[in-house]
């Protein structure tokens, strides 16, 4: 499928990583990113394929929720596109490595509230039952 260039009016053929090209319009598939709308230079998400989700429902920005920026490689901790924060989670081994990389699963900090609230109140019970022994 061939789609028109505004700027040229030429026919160009629809380019790698499109599922859907009609006039200045283009659909990604999943697993491909590109700066803007209005360029039709494609890139493969190689490091996090998943994390890219192209034109697909659900995706910001061609991103997976939660991610953002180039490659979708980056957590929304500011909460600018999906209007929640998220962090890299971190809690296995393999995702630390990932993060030192750049790239491993975003997690919604309100998703993970209960977790954390859960792990805060073990860790008061464990720490009241040391000090009440080790007065003793």
């Amino acid at each position: 499928m061939a789609t028109m260039n505004a700027t040229d009016h030429e026919c160009k053929i629809c380019p790698a990583g499109a599922y859907f090209c009609e006039k200045s319009t283009i659909l990604l598939e999943s697993g491909y990113w590109r700066t803007n709308n209005y360029t039709d230079v494609i890139f493969t998400c190689d490091l996090c394929p998943s994390c890219c989700m192209g034109s697909y429902e659900g995706s910001r920005k061609y991103c997976k929720e939660g991610y953002v920026g180039p490659f979708c490689r980056f957590c929304d901790t500011q909460a600018n596109v999906w209007n929640t924060n998220y962090y890299r989670d971190g809690r296995l081994i393999i995702n630390s490595i990932y993060n030192l990389l750049g790239f491993g699963e975003c997690k919604s900090c309100i998703e993970d509230e209960g977790f954390h609230i859960f792990w805060m109140i073990i860790n008061i019970i464990v720490l009241t039952i040391y000090i009440f022994f080790s007065v003793q």
